[in-house]
């Protein structure tokens, strides 16, 4: 026998897929503009730590002095800084820290052209084995530019791990998810009780038509609102 919901649990289906479709909506545009506004805070960060380096560099790589960079190189990195890469003005490269020496895809090349300026900027997500472990990095490249002079003296190249980010879109993930549920929950039973009182009169006046069609004309209807369905 085939199953053949009632008028209330369609009724009840209907507005839960409803409920369903718009909070998962919803929900997706607030993680995608959470994930959005974090990636370009990360973004700004690395131009800027990539930048910082630069400056702090420029002497020592104005003289050669790869001691002074490497010495400067090692205090800066840190669980977010990854790495960090130095080239000279010809794009070859020149000094990189420890943990990307065997990673030969990530030192061997600048990204920049030959030409640029000094606001000039490379981006590039990554995900690395680095230390053993997968991580997910971006990447910045900026030019290196002494104050006042047209000439670029090399570039550097840092790695920021995404990993903090991602923790906190998941978190964010779970408590939209947590408020989306409970939104779906209040909804289902609100839909639930308007389907009930949608019914319930209407299960009177099925019953009271079913009498009446047998011949109990005695029978009547109590009317207990003044809205459509009284």
């Amino acid at each position: 026998m085939l199953f053949r919901p009632t008028l209330a649990q369609r009724f009840l289906l209907s507005v839960l897929l409803l409920i369903v479709v718009l909070v998962g909506a919803i929900l997706m545009v607030i993680e995608k503009r959470e994930a959005d506004s974090s990636f370009e805070e990360a973004m700004a960060r690395g131009e800027l730590i990539a930048q910082n380096i630069a400056n702090l560099n420029l002497e020592p790589l104005f003289f050669y002095d790869l001691e002074a960079i490497k010495k400067n190189v090692e205090e800066t990195v840190d669980g977010r800084l990854l790495y960090v890469v130095f080239y000279d003005r010809f794009n070859a490269p020149l000094l990189s820290s420890e943990a990307v020496r065997d990673q030969e895809g990530i030192v061997c090349c600048s990204r920049l052209p030959a030409s640029t300026s000094p606001e000039s900027a490379f981006f590039a997500r990554l995900r690395l084995e680095l230390g053993g472990k997968a991580v997910r990095v971006l990447e910045v490249e900026r030019p290196i530019f002494a104050r006042g002079s047209s000439t670029r003296w090399g570039s550097v190249k840092v790695g920021l791990s995404l990993e903090d980010m991602h923790d906190a879109i998941r978190r964010t993930r779970l408590v939209l998810l947590l408020i989306g549920l409970a939104g779906v929950l209040a909804g289902a039973a609100g839909a639930a009780l308007l389907a009930r009182k949608l019914a319930r009169p209407l299960g009177e006046l099925v019953k009271g038509t079913d009498r009446i069609s047998r011949g109990d004309f005695s029978h009547r209807l109590a009317v207990r609102s003044h809205d459509e369905i009284g």
